[in-house]
């Protein structure tokens, strides 16, 4: 999974036995490490289960390849309590987690590079063009008349004046047929898999 800005990103505190959590003289928050940044993220259920879950909000400039890794000792109270079923504190100390490649980040855009810049089309019947992007994804060959903000403006456009390609391999040239496009001025955006779109 790649999450992107926007996405909410979840972790769960298991313990032994059930536990009660108090936020009445503050909320627990779980340290998260996103990339090279430590990311709070807040207690948002689980009281009165084995399970504390804890949430926060990917946000732009957060990236993280390798997916996200959890602090050693990243249960913070403020002020909270966590106790068991007999009334005893929990014991909050733990071991890191390491980097989990199922969550990894992505919030920056990909780079487009389109081998003859920007193109006029005179025969189209046998013609191609290399494509490739910085990161894995899908190029798209758009009319430069064509509006494009998100990956929904790229995927409605009609195959009669778009062609699209797999990237399966970053940084590497790959070539996208123009068979059966009309002739025009034409721009290429590549989407990554976390589904941002190059400018």
């Amino acid at each position: 999974q790649r999450l992107n800005a926007g996405d909410t990103l979840t972790a769960t505190v298991s313990f032994k036995g059930l536990v009660t959590v108090d936020v009445q003289n503050g909320s627990p928050t779980l340290t998260l490490l996103i990339g090279n940044q430590s990311v709070l993220a807040r207690y948002v259920s689980g009281s009165g289960t084995h399970a504390l879950v804890f949430a926060t909000t990917i946000v732009n400039g957060q990236n993280d390849s390798d997916g996200v890794a959890i602090s050693s000792n990243a249960l913070i109270l403020n002020g909270a309590s966590i106790k068991d079923s007999r009334g005893n504190d929990s014991i909050n100390t733990s071991n890191d987690v390491a980097s989990n490649a199922l969550f990894m980040v992505d919030t920056m855009a990909p780079i487009a590079t389109l081998e003859a810049g920007s193109l006029s089309l005179r025969e189209t019947n046998t013609s191609s063009v290399n494509v490739q992007s910085n990161e894995l994804g899908t190029a798209y060959l758009v009319p430069t008349t064509s509006s494009v903000l998100t990956l929904l403006d790229l995927e409605n456009l009609s195959p009669l004046i778009s062609k699209s390609v797999a990237i399966d391999n970053a940084l590497t040239p790959i070539p996208m047929s123009l068979a059966g496009l009309p002739v025009a001025r034409y721009q290429l955006y590549t989407v990554d898999l976390a589904g941002n779109v190059s400018s």
